[in-house]
């Protein structure tokens, strides 16, 4: 608990937001690169979030070749792309600190051979809206975790989406006139945020953003990153690589590193050995960067 109360105290205790990597692609991309990639919404890992998300038309035109439904479904999976990250929990967030999320360790940072990437918050917004300036494009925002895979979905938004001719053919469309307008419908926050709540450990908090041009994007997080921690299975090899790519590309000046530390209430002696009630926990150990003259 102290640790992580330092640790705040070091952040300046802002508002921060973490992501979770293997340590070869925050190694080998992420640190040396200075961006986020934002992946396809269909490459999600809840499985409900990214199949259909509208049903097949019932009553189609004679002729219609593809229903538009379908048409709109794969627009959604496929130029949809999000980058996300979890976040502290608002109410006690030293009993649910974003960096420490076993779920996401476990997922996202290679059972804790990864690391985990703190960025300020307001700064890592400032930078996404000035890379991807349509507004009407990107919707930033918490996930609401209220989906159950097995029931009718209650007290949803019951908006729905308009389906317009094509003025040269009189077919229904909907792509080429409101992609991507659409992403500023309270549809598609929806269905962007909204998680089965099986996920709600995650905590995560999603940036988002509509383009049709390639199926990864990127943005630089410029000084909105933070810290560093590496999971407590990383080496000391992979402590001295991370700390020689702050040097290289020159975040030492204004980044921190830490590494999970496994810690105990008790020490094994003669007396307590057989008794029960040892626990071990998770702490943060700062790691000091030599910076060559």
């Amino acid at each position: 608990m102290k640790s992580l109360q330092r640790f705040y105290n070091v952040m300046g205790n802002e508002n921060l937001l973490y992501h979770y990597s293997s340590f070869e692609t925050a190694a080998a991309y992420i640190l040396p690169s200075g961006k986020l990639q934002l992946s396809p919404l269909g490459g999600s890992r809840d499985a409900i979030e990214s199949i259909n998300y509208f049903a097949a038309i019932s009553h189609m035109p004679e002729g219609t070749t593809e229903d538009i439904s379908e048409e709109i479904n794969n627009e959604i999976r496929e130029n949809v792309k999000i980058v996300c990250f979890s976040k502290d929990d608002k109410i006690a967030p030293e009993e649910k600190p974003g960096m420490m999320l076993a779920r996401m360790w476990s997922q996202y940072g290679e059972n804790h051979k990864g690391v985990c990437l703190v960025f300020s918050r307001s700064k890592l917004e400032e930078s996404f809206i000035e890379t991807y300036v349509n507004e009407n494009s990107r919707i930033i925002g918490d996930m609401q975790y209220d989906q159950k895979p097995f029931m009718m979905p209650q007290g949803h938004n019951n908006s729905s989406i308009t389906i317009q001719s094509h003025e040269s053919t009189g077919m229904p469309s909907v792509i080429q006139n409101k992609f991507p307008d659409l992403m500023a419908s309270s549809v598609m926050k929806d269905i962007l945020f909204s998680k089965v709540s099986d996920f709600s450990d995650e905590n995560e908090y999603r940036f988002s953003y509509y383009d049709n041009s390639e199926k990864f994007i990127y943005f630089p997080f410029g000084s909105a990153l933070k810290a560093i921690i590496l999971g407590f299975k990383t080496t000391k090899n992979q402590e001295e690589i991370i700390k020689n790519l702050c040097e290289k590309f020159r975040y030492e000046s204004r980044l921190k590193l830490f590494k999970e530390v496994i810690e105990s209430q008790r020490h094994i002696s003669k007396e307590n050995i057989h008794n029960g009630g040892f626990a071990p926990y998770l702490g943060l150990s700062p790691i000091h960067m030599q910076i060559s003259e």
